[in-house]
């Protein structure tokens, strides 16, 4: 018996009905991005009514059809929790508890120290837990799991795992063993899992290997622990609600570029018509982002929903100021809630110095001048392309999007 097999995800998923609800931590083979997964599973009516929805760098979960709710106590909560170097992943409203001790000066363990598994006999289902500490370069992580002593569920026991990061593996800990009545809780070391090279691979071993009848979401994140840039990937079984991804992969920008260019010159096309020819202004903006994307100062946000292209965003922090370059959304998702969504996600990227912002609108967009105003910039000039040019203190956005910056 090798006890230091590394295994593939399909190998420890794959006809399993039933492993509940998982948290996957690991690196990726190059050393070069922290890697992590959450995913639930459900049998009855009331846990499989359940989406994923993101809130910036957090993610919620919502029931997908409200009238449906039996009892929300135990399936609508806060799975990830992102305080920029520490990223909390749980299956249960723990995830504040451990959020608000860490805070407050408190540890890992001694906000689960408060909590116990889930009053729900006979299963007496497990809080698993998960954290990520994000270094120079480098990272920790550590894995929890509270569950009952015995089938009464009279008592509590508490387990954590301390891992330091390997390239190429991973730990992955789950509530259940399999299917049962009542469900056998997961039991030994959180086992051991080969993380693969790239997100859409490690989203789709994990996706394809659930049993088909009772996965229901999935969410996936790598973080580039040079640059904090984060890639995620994001499944609902039942997509009745938007849900928004955010990409920052360069490589992704260069491929999208077409849809990109779709989606400016339609919305410019209505608001300040250049003059020339759909070819011919294609053709200045594809060589003008050919040139910004070689520029390491400036840095790109794809927004997806549903894997499809919903808008994209440009932007820059230089010198202690967040330039807004462009931000442009298909009509279908003007007033989605997304520019909430995107600022959320964009904040903990900014350098910690940032203190002032500056975006500029075109005379006649009056919509990009209300969502200016909005965020609390103020007109300050206009310059002879017919922009007007707007700044304002970061800390307005900071307080409405932003986040905390815990060290660990």
């Amino acid at each position: 018996m090798n006890i230091y097999k590394v295994n593939e995800i399909k190998d420890v998923l794959s006809g399993n009905p039933y492993v509940g609800r998982g948290i996957m931590i690991g690196m990726t083979p190059d050393a070069k991005k922290a890697a992590f997964a959450y995913f639930i599973m459900g049998r009855s009516e009331n846990s499989r009514n359940r989406v994923f929805i993101p809130e910036g760098r957090d993610m919620k979960t919502h029931p997908y059809d409200a009238s449906k709710v039996e009892d929300p106590s135990l399936i609508i909560y806060y799975p990830i929790r992102d305080l920029g170097r520490i990223v909390i992943v749980t299956n249960g409203d723990q995830t504040d508890t451990i959020r608000d001790h860490i805070l407050s000066g408190g540890t890992f363990e001694s906000a689960l120290d408060t909590r116990e598994f889930e009053p729900d006999g006979p299963n007496w289902t497990p809080r698993i837990s998960g954290v990520l500490y994000l270094g120079d370069g480098d990272f920790k992580y550590k894995m929890s799991i509270l569950k009952s002593l015995d089938e009464e569920g009279s008592d509590c026991v508490r387990e954590t795992f301390s891992y330091p990061s390997k390239a190429g593996l991973g730990h992955f800990i789950h509530t259940y063993v399999t299917d049962g009545n009542p469900i056998p809780t997961f039991v030994g070391e959180p086992e051991r899992i080969a993380i693969p090279a790239c997100i859409d691979c490690f989203t789709s071993a994990v996706w394809d290997n659930l049993d088909e009848n009772n996965k229901i979401s999935l969410y996936t994140r790598f973080i580039d622990l040079e640059t904090g840039e984060i890639e995620e990937r994001l499944i609902n079984k039942h997509t009745k609600m938007t849900n928004f991804q955010f990409v920052t992969a360069k490589d992704e920008v260069l491929r999208n570029l077409p849809e990109m260019f779709a989606i400016i010159y339609d919305n410019m096309n209505r608001i300040a018509p250049t003059g020339f020819t759909r070819d011919e202004d294609c053709k200045v903006w594809h060589s003008s982002m050919l040139k910004n994307i070689g520029n390491e100062n400036f840095r790109y946000v794809l927004i997806l929903s549903n894997n499809i292209l919903a808008g994209y965003f440009q932007y820059r922090a230089l010198d202690g100021v967040f330039y807004m370059d462009e931000i442009q959304f298909k009509d279908e998702f003007k007033g989605s809630g997304v520019f909430g969504e995107l600022y959320r996600f964009i904040v903990p990227m900014l350098p910690s110095d940032t203190k002032t912002v500056q975006a500029c609108a075109n005379k006649n967009n009056l919509k990009s001048q209300a969502v200016l105003e909005h965020l609390g910039l103020e007109a300050f000039e206009k310059n002879k392309n017919g922009c007007i040019l707007y700044r304002g203190s970061f800390e307005n956005i900071r307080s409405k999007y932003g986040y905390i910056n815990a060290e660990k």
